[in-house]
């Protein structure tokens, strides 16, 4: 009992000087009573507020001299956590605190004004014998606080002549400390005795500049003699600090290089105000003046992106090209970021000395296009390649770099007939596409299609290279090619050919050579009568490359039967039978639609300007290709998002309106035929029922205030590739055009997606809400570019409001 006594007394006495009563687990009961009467003794008791701090606590355990130190500290207003740190830290370095420093020094450090106690305990380390020197303490004071801004490196961490670079008065104002390359500025700094003398001249000249060590490493190369170079351009410069610093920032970044101390230190005159901004105020200026004099431009109204090309020009002495920026300074200075003429990729490849003032004008590229130049071998080119090349697609890229040394203009008239009409967009393997170069550098291609298949009717330039990339396979076989359908069915099964000796005998088994065919005919499960009975149809599906497209398409979509009569109409030659099935139409769209308008509505019409051809399609290959024309959409049938949606392309009140230009799609539309009406309230799909009003006259009680539904024809937002901004606003025009003209015939209401409204500004059609009828499909749901995108079967059948530009009735009227 009594001992229980003594120990509960003992932790009373234990929280009163400080002690932790944890310490009773490693400590006697009478080494810590001991310890709480060394603290009594100093008067410690009064000024703890709480438990000690741990590192404290141990120290006057075990170290029967400490509290007597401690109680010094104390009394001159040390913190207790800064004696905790200055403990730890002299741990750290395997030192006792007490038997290392005085109290006086301690004390003294703590009111240097280094911040942190960490810091000072370091500091206190290693520059012990400094304390005294009341001239340099001050600057070394500031040094160390601007050391320890960045905490990636310590004192601990230097060699000694480093941290005697922390004594240079200069340190904090001209050292960048940031980043972990503070220990490097210092290795730098310590061995070149030059490098701090330049330093110390233009501290106490009160230049400032904030040295990186990029910087400082640069002038790592400084001699005695280069101090005089400094002094005497600083003199050149009027003594004047602030162009002192301008030159700095263009020196440093020139590597700090002899040669510019040279040019300003050697001149007999000082620089005049007008020379210093000429020379000083742009970094192109600066090199200018120093490397070259052929540019006499106002620097100053030149834009920073455009400095890169003016920087190389000057520093690979392209002088003939600096001269001509001169002359043609305004035009040079009109080259924004779209120009390709200030990109590297282009300026590092050309002789830009052969360069004229017209070529500016041609240098200012297109906003948004991709610069493909840096894909190019790393050497010099003709300006006429390099505009050529510039925006072409990687593949040419390649493909340029394949082709023989025929010369350069014969390149380019192999390059222009590829490039015009897109001729490499497809998936071409790199051993094809060497072989093409190969063949193409013998004679364009152009040469090729009016000789060797000259014979062959209807084949296009995309057809002719897709012959020649498998031409040593099927060279033999060409002589009897007579029709693109021909040739493209062999280029496609190129390799099954190596067994025919002629082109007749492939022919005879051509349902067998095809695999997608092979492979389609049996998942329809055609049998040998449907074979016979339609044979020319389903060869010329199988030439067309419509057994490839199909099988792609019918193995993903899951409405197979719905695609199984679509195809089996095509292979029978009745395609537009199915498509156009009497009354599909008026089903579709609600409307009772006359023999007139079904006839005109069936009608393809066209028109053409400006070599562009804009025609309406309905055939079963256009429409399966829909979502890859002009390139791949959400409707694709290889991989689109929506290609579900496909299959109501086919119905009766959908068409295609394709653009072409050199027999190439650049654009296209679809136009839908449904109906539509004003629209005047939020429900347009069904008018609310209410009772009579009676005090009207009979047949004024019930007012049906839906508006009449009229035959609408509407045209959907377009898709453009490889037309540029004033061919799409063309075609819009053709587009809007055609639309109009057949609604017109048909009685219909023209109205169009609201991306047409810049077309229609100075026309008679108005932006307003219109209710479009959601028309019935035959092949699941729908894809509706200008209203949500996909369409669930469920909404079929009702309408849907959005502005859209609509030709007012009353402007039908007048016009019909």
């Amino acid at each position: 009992m009594l001992q229980t006594v003594n120990r509960i007394k003992a932790l009373e006495r234990m929280s009163t000087c400080g002690l932790s009563k944890k310490h009773t687990h490693q400590y006697s009961v009478p080494t810590l009573l001991t310890t709480c009467e060394r603290i009594e003794e100093q008067g410690l008791t009064g000024l703890l507020s709480s438990v000690l701090p741990e590192r404290i606590q141990q120290e006057l355990i075990c170290n029967e001299q400490f509290a007597g130190y401690y109680k010094k500290l104390v009394d001159c207003k040390v913190p207790h956590h800064f004696i905790n740190d200055w403990l730890e830290s002299a741990d750290r370095f395997g030192e006792s605190l007490m038997g290392r420093y005085t109290v006086e020094q301690m004390v003294q450090m703590y009111g240097s004004g280094v911040n942190g106690s960490c810091c000072q305990y370091e500091c206190l380390k290693y520059f012990e014998h400094d304390l005294a020197d009341e001239a340099l303490w001050p600057a070394l004071v500031d040094n160390l606080n601007a050391f320890y801004a960045q905490n990636a490196v310590t004192l601990s961490d230097l060699k000694p002549q480093e941290r005697e670079m922390l004594k240079l008065p200069y340190f904090a104002s001209f050292i960048d400390v940031s980043g972990r390359t503070i220990s490097t500025s210092l290795s730098v700094l310590s061995s070149n005795e030059t490098m701090r003398a330049v330093l110390d001249f233009l501290f106490r000249e009160q230049v400032e500049h904030s040295f990186t060590e990029d910087e400082l490493t640069s002038l790592s190369h400084l001699e005695a003699k280069d101090l005089e170079l400094v002094r005497q351009t600083y003199s050149n410069l009027g003594s004047d600090p602030g162009w002192m610093e301008r030159f700095l920032d263009w020196w440093l970044s020139n590597h700090g290089l002899r040669h510019d101390l040279q040019w300003f230190a050697q001149r007999r005159e000082p620089l005049t105000d007008e020379e210093k901004h000429q020379v000083l105020d742009t970094w192109v200026g600066y090199l200018n003046a120093l490397y070259s004099g052929s540019l006499e431009v106002p620097f100053a109204s030149i834009r920073p992106i455009q400095y890169d090309v003016l920087i190389y020009a000057i520093a690979h002495k392209k002088k003939r090209f600096l001269h001509m920026v001169s002359e043609h300074f305004e035009d040079f200075c009109k080259l924004g970021r779209e120009s390709f003429l200030l990109e590297e990729s282009f300026y590092t490849r050309c002789n830009l000395n052969a360069l004229n003032g017209k070529d500016f004008l041609a240098c200012a590229g297109e906003a948004g296009q991709r610069n493909n130049l840096d894909l190019l071998e790393q050497r010099e080119y003709t300006f006429q390649e390099l505009k050529l090349l510039c925006y072409a697609k990687p593949v040419y890229i390649q493909f340029y770099g394949m082709l023989a040394d025929i010369g350069v203009d014969r390149k380019l008239v192999v390059m222009r007939e590829l490039l015009k009409g897109d001729l490499l967009n497809m998936q071409i393997a790199e051993e094809d596409l060497c072989g093409l170069a190969a063949l193409l550098s013998q004679k364009p291609l152009s040469v090729w299609r009016q000789k060797e298949l000259g014979h062959i009717a209807g084949l296009s330039a995309t057809d002719a290279v897709r012959v020649l990339l498998v031409y040593d396979k099927i060279k033999l076989l060409i002589p009897e090619l007579l029709t693109w359908e021909d040739a493209l069915f062999a280029s496609r099964n190129a390799d099954r050919m190596r067994g025919y000796q002629s082109w007749t005998q492939m022919r005879n088994d051509l349902i067998y050579v095809d695999q997608d065919w092979v492979a389609l005919a049996k998942e329809l499960e055609l049998d040998e009568k449907f074979l016979q009975d339609n044979e020319q149809h389903i060869v010329r599906f199988i030439m067309g490359e419509g057994a490839e497209m199909t099988r792609l398409y019918y193995e993903y979509t899951e409405n197979k039967e719905a695609f199984r009569r679509i195809i089996l109409a095509e292979l029978m030659g009745e395609f537009k039978t199915l498509k156009y099935y009497p009354n599909d139409l008026n089903r579709e769209i609600s409307f009772p639609t006359t023999k007139q308008q079904q006839l005109l509505w069936q009608t393809n019409t066209a028109m053409e300007t400006y070599g562009i051809l804009v025609e309406e399609v309905d055939d079963y290959y256009s429409t399966l290709r829909l979502g890859r024309l002009p390139y791949s959409t959400c409707l694709s049938y290889v991989d689109g998002q929506y290609r579900e949606c496909l299959l109501s392309s086919f119905d009766s009140n959908k068409k295609i309106l394709l653009a072409k230009k050199n027999g190439k799609v650049i654009g296209r539309a679809v136009i839908r035929l449904t109906k539509g009406r004003d629209y005047l309230r939020d429900d347009v799909d069904a008018p609310t029922l209410e009772f009579a009003d009676l005090t009207k006259p009979p047949e004024k009680r019930y007012e049906d205030e839906r508006p009449a539904d009229q035959l609408t024809l509407f045209l959907e937002r377009p898709y453009f590739k490889n037309a540029n901004y004033s061919e799409t606003a063309v075609i819009k025009q053709m587009f809007i055009s055609l639309v109009r003209k057949k609604a017109m015939q048909m009685l219909a209401t023209p109205v169009l997606a609201i991306c047409y409204e810049e077309q229609c500004a100075a026309s008679d059609f108005v932006r307003m809400r219109y209710a479009l009828y959601i028309s019935k499909s035959k092949g699941g749901a729908q894809y509706l570019d200008s209203l949500d995108g996909q369409v669930k079967v469920s909404r079929e059948g009702s309408f849907k409001a959005f502005p859209f530009l609509v030709l007012p009735s009353n402007e039908m009227a007048a016009i019909s």
